[in-house]
């Protein structure tokens, strides 16, 4: 079956709760008690806009996301990849990748002019997609105190250190 890349609606919550739980269910942070009621509430809490989340269906199964937040970063209009995942059953094909190049023309269009991700070091397979997907990172071994410690902006070929020990370049920005 082909897989078909979508923009999501709020209405698919379920389907998106489903396949976060199965995507980081063996995750390096216990996701046990993110019920389908304390993500959604996640999503409100960090900007979620569903019409720029995108997701990768195979048949009616969503096996992949990217939740995206909208919200300002140092004074610029931002988007923050709030989560990425993708089922077991579908890992190591790309979709990841993928799934940027299918959103990031969107975010374009809305004017953003500035994407934010952060990683866990140990997170190889996170950071493999990310540099598939057009970024480029680099081991800093200790998070960036003008990054905030957490995290921090990625413009069209500007280097940025990631709080958890990864810079990242966001070549595919456009902006």
């Amino acid at each position: 079956m082909s897989l078909e890349y979508s923009f999501l609606k709020e209405e698919q919550f379920p389907l998106i709760h489903g396949a976060f739980m199965e995507a980081f269910a063996e995750y390096y942070v216990d996701i046990s008690g993110m019920t389908e009621t304390v993500l959604y509430n996640r999503t409100i809490k960090n900007g979620v806009d569903f019409g720029l989340s995108a997701g990768v269906f195979d048949g009616k199964d969503l096996i992949g996301f990217t939740l995206i937040g909208l919200d300002r970063w140092n004074e610029k209009s931002g988007a923050y990849d709030i989560a990425t995942g993708i089922v077991p059953s579908h890992t190591g094909r790309g979709i990841a990748g993928n799934i940027f190049d299918f959103a990031l023309p969107k975010l374009e269009e809305r004017g953003i002019q500035v994407f934010v991700l952060e990683v866990i070091q140990e997170n190889t397979p996170a950071i493999k997609a990310y540099t598939a997907a057009g970024c480029s990172h680099r081991f800093t071994g200790r998070p960036d105190p003008a990054a905030g410690g957490c995290r921090t902006g990625c413009q069209a070929g500007e280097r940025r250190s990631l709080g958890h020990g990864h810079t990242v370049t966001c070549g595919k920005m456009r902006v």
